[in-house]
């Protein structure tokens, strides 16, 4: 059987010991998906609106579609029919949670409100959790407690769905819309890990809040100021963790889907942003989830559709496993049987009277902690049974996840960018002191140095890397400011200037002849060129007198 079968066999297998009906993959450093999605059942959900969706482990579908007051279940993805129609009887459906053993909680919209619950092939529903308000988001956690995401209420409630309790409790928010660490704005989706830990999407106030168990003040993992591929996060909407607690996160207004990983946060789909109808478009989407061989579902919310975006790169081969069971396989059989030949002579553990230690001498200590070692980043690791993992990492300040894998701290080594130094001002909140060149709030504007430079003459301003020069236009001028002249443009100007002075100086003397002559004659009554006048007009009178000499021609024969 090849590696990825394996690796789900073990993953189910892992899942449903730790009861968990959804699929949490584990994936390579660095996964990477097909950006072409393909449309999931168009002809069966599309003109319906979509909130959310819910994959089981053995890839079973089920979308709640509030068009129809219906949910429309898929047994094989492959499958564009439906195996089952569960009508709600003109009930709006707005999100569904499924459990380890079937049972199907679904938020009902519109006055009154509930979350109603259908056991395994039931044909009724029974009330499961009174709500004041329709749940975005539904989630059921390994002791069988039931959460609702309130939106319009500002606030997460919890009640256990053992027994026939109706109350509920408060686990996040105040039920007032704010920012503080104990409030939420428009709550939507909602995950909670095997450590009770509750992540929500807190859409209006751009950010993801970890609620440790017991704890009434979130924790900001990620906000607005985190910058993803140049945008910041705008509404979150759907949220869920990998394997490795590594987020996914549905970026509402930002019409994509981005993620966390070793190196922080980056875009998984839809990272051109376009909300167009394409393979690659997204639309205000507002949720997700992954099947079992670690394809992801998103809920394109405005488009009316699934888009199934196919996993492109490997899986994760370096998995290990404690089995209370010996799992056994046969590489060439299609079975999870595994046959195993011995030539050694048997060998008998010792019974060691300490029943923390195995080992021939008995001097190996069993329990988790030291087993696995599971805690990153210099966490402390307590052994507990309280915990389906049989311990409990306490992080230090700024990381988080189940093995504090996650660095959440707000200097990180690509936080300041070239070559910027990093302060932190507080928990969530850094200054970069840039160095000498850049600008900006993460070091990454080059510093415009032609800001407060004037060129002269017509020239351009460049700037460069900690410094400007000024481009001059030909070779008629140079220096820093283009303020030099040539000697050629100098030689130049100097006789046009030369010409223009002797030109004007010329104007200047005629006018003043004129203006002189004139003074004389009117004011002292000096004609200067009277006589020279009257000398012309005589003569011309005396070409006119002359008469004129007619010729006449007499041919001769």
């Amino acid at each position: 059987m090849p590696t990825i079968g394996i690796w789900i066999i073990i993953q189910l297998m892992i899942s449903k010991m730790a009861g968990e009906s959804f699929n949490q993959p584990k994936f390579s450093s660095l996964p990477t998906w097909n950006p072409n999605a393909t449309y999931f059942a168009a002809g069966n959900i599309s003109g319906n609106a979509i909130y959310n969706i819910f994959i089981t482990t053995d890839n079973t579908i089920y979308i709640p579609l509030l068009d129809c007051w219906c949910v429309r279940i898929w047994l094989e993805e492959g499958s564009i029919v439906p195996s089952r129609n569960i009508s709600l009887s003109s009930r709006l459906p707005n999100s569904i949670f499924v459990t380890s053993n079937n049972d199907i909680y679904v938020s009902i919209g519109g006055s009154p409100y509930s979350i109603d619950a259908w056991t395994l092939n039931a044909t009724s529903s029974i009330s499961s959790m009174p709500v004041d308000g329709p749940c975005f988001s539904l989630f059921v956690d390994i002791e069988d407690n039931l959460y609702c995401s309130l939106n319009t209420l500002h606030k997460v409630v919890t009640s256990s769905i053992i027994g026939s309790t109706n109350s509920t409790t408060i686990i996040a928010g105040t039920g007032n819309a704010g920012s503080s660490s104990d409030m939420l704005d428009g709550p939507r989706g909602i995950f909670i890990d095997r450590n009770l830990s509750l992540y929500v999407a807190d859409c209006n106030n751009n950010r993801i809040q970890l609620f440790y168990f017991g704890q009434s003040n979130g924790i900001t993992i990620v906000n607005s100021t985190e910058v993803i591929r140049l945008t910041p996060l705008n509404c979150p909407s759907g949220i869920t963790l990998d394997a490795d607690g590594y987020l996914y996160i549905t970026d509402r207004y930002n019409n994509r889907v981005v993620a966390s990983g070793p190196n922080g946060f980056h875009c998984v789909v839809g990272c051109s942003g376009s909300a167009d109808s394409t393979s690659y478009g997204l639309q205000q989407p507002s949720a997700l989830s992954f099947d079992s061989y670690g394809n992801l579902f998103v809920v394109d919310t405005y488009h009316d559709r699934i888009q199934k975006f196919l996993l492109t790169t490997n899986l994760s081969g370096n998995i290990l496993v404690f089995l209370d069971t010996i799992l056994s396989e046969d590489i060439e059989s299609t079975t999870a049987v595994m046959s195993i030949q011995q030539t050694s002579s048997s060998f008998l553990a010792p019974t060691c009277s300490n029943s923390v230690t195995i080992g021939s001498y008995c001097n190996v200590t069993s329990t988790s902690c030291d087993i696995l070692q599971p805690c990153q980043n210099n966490a402390s690791c307590m052994n507990t049974n309280t915990s389906s993992n049989g311990y409990i990492c306490s992080c230090l300040s700024g990381f988080y996840g189940l093995q504090c894998q996650i660095d959440n701290r707000p200097c990180k080594s690509y936080t300041c960018w070239n070559n910027g130094i990093c302060n932190e001002t507080s928990n969530t909140e850094f200054i970069c002191i840039c160095s000498s060149g850049w600008q900006g709030n993460n070091c990454e504007i080059q510093t415009n140095y032609c800001q407060n430079v004037t060129c002269q003459n017509n020239g351009v301003c460049r700037s460069l890397t900690k410094n400007y020069t000024c481009e001059c236009l030909g070779d008629s001028y140079s220096g820093r400011y283009c303020q030099i002249e040539s000697n050629t443009l100098v030689f130049h100007q100097t006789i046009s200037k030369s010409f223009a002075f002797i030109a004007i100086i010329a104007m200047a003397s005629v006018m003043m002849i004129v203006i002189v002559m004139d003074i004389m004659k009117y004011c002292f009554g000096i004609d200067v060129i009277n006589k020279d006048l009257k000398r012309i007009r005589q003569r011309t009178k005396v070409r006119k007198r002359k008469t004129p000499i007619v010729i006449r021609f007499i041919y001769v024969n």
